[in-house]
């Protein structure tokens, strides 16, 4: 029997992040659909909606960022698609790596989140800290 491998090469913020998705084709124009993030990191972004995107798919997202604003992301594509219930879950790979200002519009500043280490050193869930 073998063992799993980590094999994400980016800490994994788990998080609720709300906001829109539309796939980036002719077709699909002015179609938004709700999403929420599972989690998310430097290189990619779980996200959970009631609608399934095939692998390769290219998403524009829009996010609220942690001020509450929306924020017009950059491009990720599907990689992977898992039936979770009613909803469908995507992993996703964002166009090009968030640097840490983008990671900390999401996510807010480091001072206001309490890190918890959740299976391993490489899944970090964020909880807010008590002000």
């Amino acid at each position: 029997m073998s063992t799993a491998t980590e094999r994400r090469h980016w800490v994994r913020y788990v998080c609720v992040v709300q906001g829109k998705c539309q796939p980036v084709t002719a077709l699909e124009t002015g179609n938004d659909w709700p999403v929420a993030s599972a989690d998310l990191s430097a290189g990619g972004i779980a996200l959970r909606l009631c609608r399934r995107f095939e692998p390769g798919t290219l998403l524009a997202l829009t996010l609220a960022g942690s001020a509450g604003e929306p924020m017009r992301m950059v491009l990720a594509r599907v990689q992977r698609v898992l039936r979770d219930g009613d909803y469908w879950m995507l992993g996703c790979a964002w166009a090009h790596e968030l640097d840490t200002i983008e990671l900390r519009s999401l996510l807010g500043a480091p001072n206001r989140w309490q890190r918890t280490p959740v299976n391993g050193c490489k899944v970090l869930r964020l909880d807010r800290k008590a002000e």
